[in-house]
């Protein structure tokens, strides 16, 4: 039976290290995709919503216009992030 030097157990420990490290770069490679998932995911969902309120297809220059549209009820009294914000019991309508 041989024992094992202290550089073998040092160069051991180190290969394991190195797995470990691969195997959490995986992982957070899984997250991110999921993640990046469930946001493409809302964001379709925003853009399915916006396009029934209009009624139409949207189109690139419409990006704009909502983006200057939803500045503009900010600065006139956060009413988009007042809108967003409340709480999904609330009994108060947007329009209210």
């Amino acid at each position: 039976m041989s024992r094992k030097t202290t550089d073998e157990k040092l160069e051991n420990a180190q290969e394991q290290v190195k797995k470990w490290q691969a195997e959490e770069r995986k992982y957070r490679q899984q997250l991110n995709a999921e993640n990046r998932k469930k946001r493409n995911h809302i964001l379709i969902q925003l853009g399915v919503q916006v396009e029934s309120i209009l009624g139409r297809t949207l189109e690139t220059e419409d990006i704009g216009r909502l983006n200057s549209f939803l500045k503009m009820q900010e600065r006139n009294g956060n009413y988009f992030s007042k809108a967003m914000n409340k709480s999904a019991g609330s009994s108060e309508s947007i329009g209210e």
